[in-house]
C-alpha cells in the first residue's frame, strides 16, 4: 500500500468543484474503473474542475481513482465529458505509453539484434510521442463549447 502514497502524491491537484460527487456519479466511477481495472476502489478522490485543458472542451470536471487490481495498486484518472465520467484522454495517452513499453520489453527473441530492437523501439515511441495530447490554443472553440 506504501505504492499508493507515491501515486497519489505525484497527482497535481486543482480546484475541487463546488458540488463535489452525487450518489449516481459514484456508480458510473465505479463501473468505468471496473471496466479497466476489476477489484476493489481504495479512494475516490474530490472532483477536481476546470479541467486540464489537454482533455479537451466538453470536459467539465475530473477525478482521480485508486484501486487494487488484482496484487496491482492502479490510478486511475476520469474526466466528465459531454455529461459522462469516461477515461481521460491524457491516462488513455499514458497507458498506451505503458503498454508501449510492456510491448517492447516483451519482444526480445533471438531473432533480430539489440541494435535492431532498439531502433524500432525508438521509432514506435517517436510514433507515440507524437500524439501526446496538448491543449488547444486560444480562441480554438467558440461560445458553445464546439
Amino acid at each position: 500500500m506504501l505504492a499508493f502514497f507515491f501515486i497519489i502524491a505525484s497527482v497535481a491537484s486543482a480546484a475541487l468543484r463546488e458540488d463535489n460527487i452525487t450518489d449516481q456519479e459514484v456508480r458510473e466511477i465505479q463501473t468505468q474503473v471496473e471496466r479497466y481495472f476489476p477489484g476493489i476502489i481504495v479512494m475516490i478522490d474530490g472532483v477536481q474542475a476546470p479541467c486540464d485543458c489537454r482533455e479537451g472542451a466538453g470536459c467539465t470536471a475530473q477525478v482521480n481513482v485508486a484501486a487494487v487490481s488484482g496484487q496491482e495498486p492502479v490510478l486511475m484518472r476520469l474526466s466528465r465529458i459531454d455529461g459522462e465520467w469516461v477515461p481521460g484522454v491524457v491516462w488513455q495517452w499514458q497507458q498506451e505509453l505503458r503498454r508501449l513499453i510492456q510491448q517492447l520489453s516483451a519482444n526480445e527473441d533471438g531473432n533480430t539484434n539489440g541494435e535492431e530492437r532498439r531502433r524500432a523501439a525508438d521509432r514506435m515511441l517517436a510514433e507515440h510521442r507524437n500524439r501526446v495530447p496538448v491543449c488547444a490554443p486560444e480562441g480554438a472553440y467558440n461560445d458553445k463549447g464546439d
